[in-house]
């Protein structure tokens, strides 16, 4: 096995493993970063709804407070609830982009193993048959030598 070959055989890993696991692993981080993003302003959100409310539930001095509070519950709590549903659908959004992203991984991958695979049947074909023709050459040789001495052995007779 001389160096091109090792080379060969080394770049094929890096192609055919390496570098499709270093991809994955890339489009995974950026889909954790992500998700943990939205948790993050997510919780921000939440947690400053609740203080809010709170801070508001302090201030409650007299009936007409706990009626404005009362009120003000109603619409925190319609807030939180569409703020959690377009956080859901933040979820769905960065998941279905990442399983999007990792289809387009692997059949990119797969359609560069294929290229290798036929490169590497196309060079496999080509040094056969050069070893073929090298191999027949010497027969060929000594073939038109045995020719060139049965036409000398009939001359001569």
């Amino acid at each position: 096995m001389n160096n091109a070959d090792t080379n060969q055989m080394t770049q094929q890993f890096q192609s055919m493993f390496i570098n499709p696991a270093r991809s994955y692993a890339e489009m995974t981080l950026d889909y954790s970063e992500k998700l943990l993003a939205t948790q993050q302003q997510a919780v921000k959100a939440y947690s400053d709804i609740a203080v809010g409310q709170a801070r508001a539930m302090l201030e409650i001095k007299s009936a007409e407070d706990l009626q404005a509070f009362t009120e003000s519950q109603q619409q925190a709590a319609k807030d939180l609830s569409e703020r959690v549903k377009e956080d859901g659908q933040k979820v769905v959004d960065i998941n279905r982009d990442f399983f999007q992203q990792g289809q387009n991984l692997a059949k990119e991958k797969a359609e560069e193993g294929q290229e290798l695979t036929e490169q590497n049947v196309q060079k496999a074909q080509a040094e056969t048959s050069k070893a073929a023709d090298e191999a027949s050459k010497p027969a060929d040789a000594k073939a038109n030598e045995a020719q060139a001495t049965d036409t000398k052995s009939t001359k001569s007779k």
